[in-house]
């Protein structure tokens, strides 16, 4: 089965269309392995209590999808060797993605999927970078 990780910005965007969002409804259906770290759901669940996330997404909607993560992820701690993002913020998702030996890391941050470098050597681990419009169709 497909290993993939999220970066939080989709995770977040996840959250907000819950069931309108294909990733989403692979992930209800098993189609593959989420797999996060306890770092990444930290990030998360600070980013989905902030007042700009919570004036569009319900708090509601927010507790069962932070609940629905922690029931359906599997979490890996992060890899202590890994390539480094040219911004360190987003070095935490690359050492997710290197210890769970994700075949996907799905984002939407510039910074981790038009790095060459970085992708480059995501792919000499087995790690392919897209963006979530991407992913749906390469399941296919």
């Amino acid at each position: 089965m497909l290993r993939i990780v999220f970066d939080t910005n989709v995770l977040v965007k996840l959250a907000s269309a819950s069931d309108r969002s294909p990733l989403f409804a692979g992930w209800q259906a098993q189609a593959y392995t989420v797999v996060l770290s306890e770092e990444l759901l930290v990030e998360l669940e600070r980013v989905l209590k902030s007042l700009k996330i919570r004036s569009f997404v319900p708090e509601a909607r927010i507790h069962r999808f932070i609940q629905f993560v922690r029931e359906r992820a599997v979490f890996v701690t992060p890899a202590q060797a890994y390539p480094h993002c040219r911004d360190p913020q987003d070095d935490m998702v690359i050492a997710t993605a290197v210890a769970a030996h994700a075949d996907y890391l799905i984002t939407t941050d510039k910074d981790l999927y038009d790095d060459a470098n970085l992708v480059a050597a995501l792919a000499d681990l087995g790690i392919q970078v897209t963006r979530p419009g991407n992913f749906p169709t390469r399941l296919q």
